[in-house]
């Protein structure tokens, strides 16, 4: 059977099981476990390897750099043991006799080495049997790719020429404006580190006084100015109505209706109601007059109040728009040395370049050694168990045999010859 060992180069080999009928070794999980993380190692560096793929567009280039440190000392160390080495075994090799060589024609394996003297040969040197006698062509030169340190990988992105330019005269750009941009950062400075100053801004206008502008007219009131106005009617009138009361005397006297009389009563009546009638219409004339007279009054009164709200509106708002131009005028002016360093310090800028994307090597499992050691363990035990079987087998029927050679004999020397007829063969074919 085969069973899992570590090898000096690390590596995993196989040896043969244990004796003839022994049980196969149990394999070395512990090395085909390292084994297969060693396995899975190296492939993960394998696929990051794979998934470095530089790439290159028209506005830049994306690189990758495996910077591993070399070990320069182990190096020179490893190189100056080797030179020792072979200096001395050259060494050896010139002093020592030529008694042997090398006899290309014997031996099993392309030759071997030959005591010229012990076959009556004459002694010579032979430089390619002086090196294997000495082991000097088995000495292995230092190999620099075993001195470099783990992965190291250095990405690197550069733009285009072009726009490599324009980067660089922006940063030049930039860099002059150090200057202007320290004086503008100054003059924030200055301004952040005062408090916005309002009292030097116009003052608010003045809200509506309600007092301070005329009364409104008031509503029409019958009691005012209407009995005036009834009673300058009726001056006028009264003394046309008592000349018509004295005409219409004379004419009933001259009539002949005597006062006191149904006629003269009944005129009398008419020429009251007519009277009455005037002083009616008098009285609504009046009222009217009155109220023309009110209402003119109210109007004008409403008027001017309401021209004198306007005009304190009017200047409320001009001193309001006065107070709050100044107010932007001076939050502009705090304002604009931010104004000013921000354009300093802004502008458009280079962007990085966009890389289009690619299909990545997957990451992938290594050998399963171990796996393939609990198989190859479990292939060799089961075919012991059937070799064993097979033994089993082999001696029952060996033992039959010498069974019946007892037999054929008979007696006590029958079967003392049968047992050890039956052990011989069980030890020739066990």
């Amino acid at each position: 059977m085969n069973a899992f060992r570590r090898m000096p180069n690390g590596r995993l080999a196989t040896l043969e099981g244990g004796g003839k009928g022994s049980a196969p070794d149990t394999p070395d999980y512990e090395a085909a476990a390292r084994a297969t993380a060693e396995g899975n190692l190296d492939l993960a560096k394998y696929t990051t390897q794979a998934n470095r793929i530089n790439q290159y567009t028209p506005f830049g280039s994306l690189t990758y750099t495996n910077n591993r440190s070399f070990d320069q000392a182990g190096y020179d160390a490893a190189m100056a043991e080797y030179e020792r080495e072979l200096a001395a075994r050259q060494e050896m090799a010139s002093r020592t006799p030529s008694k042997q060589y090398w006899n290309a024609s014997a031996g099993g394996e392309g030759g071997q080495y030959t005591n010229a003297l012990d076959n009556g040969l004459t002694p010579t040197w032979h430089s390619g049997a002086m090196s294997r006698m000495f082991g000097i062509d088995d000495l292995q030169r230092p190999d620099r790719a075993d001195f470099y340190g783990d992965d190291n990988w250095e990405q690197r992105v550069e733009l285009a020429p072009e726009l490599q330019a324009i980067l660089d005269q922006q940063w030049r750009l930039q860099h002059g404006l150090f200057g202007a941009q320290d004086a503008a950062l100054g003059r924030v400075q200055d301004v952040i580190g005062r408090d916005f100053d309002v009292s030097q801004l116009p003052a608010g206008g003045t809200p509506l006084d309600l007092d301070s502008i005329p009364q409104a007219g008031d509503v029409y009131d019958p009691t005012q100015n209407t009995n005036q106005a009834t009673e300058l009617l009726m001056a006028r009138m009264n003394p046309e109505l008592d000349r018509q009361y004295e005409m219409l005397r004379s004419q009933l006297a001259n009539q002949g209706i005597a006062q006191g009389s149904e006629a003269y009563r009944r005129e009398m009546e008419r020429f009251g109601q007519q009277r009455n009638d005037a002083a009616n219409q008098a009285a609504l004339h009046g009222i009217g007059l009155g109220m023309q007279q009110q209402g003119q009054t109210f109007g004008q009164q409403t008027t001017n109040r309401q021209l004198a709200a306007a005009l304190q509106a009017q200047q409320f708002g001009q001193q309001e728009g006065l107070r709050q131009g100044r107010f932007s005028e001076q939050a502009w002016l705090r304002n604009l040395p931010m104004q000013e360093l921000a354009a300093l310090s802004g502008g458009q800028q280079v962007q990085m370049p966009q890389f289009p994307g690619y299909a990545m090597q997957a990451q992938t499992g290594g050998p399963d050694l171990m796996g393939a050691a609990n198989a190859q363990y479990g292939a060799d035990l089961g075919a012991w168990n059937a070799q064993q079987a097979q033994r089993q087998g082999l001696m029952s029927g060996l033992g039959g045999i010498g069974q019946a050679a007892g037999a054929y004999f008979g007696g006590p020397v029958g079967g003392l010859i049968g047992g050890a007829a039956g052990g011989l063969l069980g030890g020739l074919f066990g």
